[in-house]
């Protein structure tokens, strides 16, 4: 990085880039990485989100595999991952990119 040069035009400003869903499973549905949810693209915590996502949703499948009431777990499914995301969102995001806001 020691010889880099700036490169006028060449850093591109993006608004509204996060997003995730309020209901990440249901019937016979189950959202899972970037699909459930998306933060950021340059500090991506994305292998993490695809672990947890489907983790949680091969725990659906065999649960519904061995004749469980789906309805609470999906209910517990879908309030935990609203929670996580924006646990989240709040820690690592979340008015950490004023500097590039006030800057445009």
């Amino acid at each position: 990085m020691a010889d880099a040069q700036w490169r006028e035009g060449d850093v591109h400003w993006r608004k509204n880039l996060p997003y995730y869903s309020t209901m990440f499973a249901g019937d016979g549905f189950a959202l899972v990485g970037d699909a459930a949810g998306f933060m950021d693209p340059f500090y991506s915590p994305g292998m993490d989100w695809i672990s947890f996502t489907s983790s949680a949703t091969a725990q659906l499948i065999l649960a519904q595999r061995r004749g469980e009431s789906l309805e609470p777990l999906v209910a517990r499914h879908n309030r935990d991952f609203v929670r996580s995301y924006e646990r989240w969102f709040q820690a690592i995001y979340q008015d950490k990119y004023e500097y590039m806001e006030n800057s445009i």
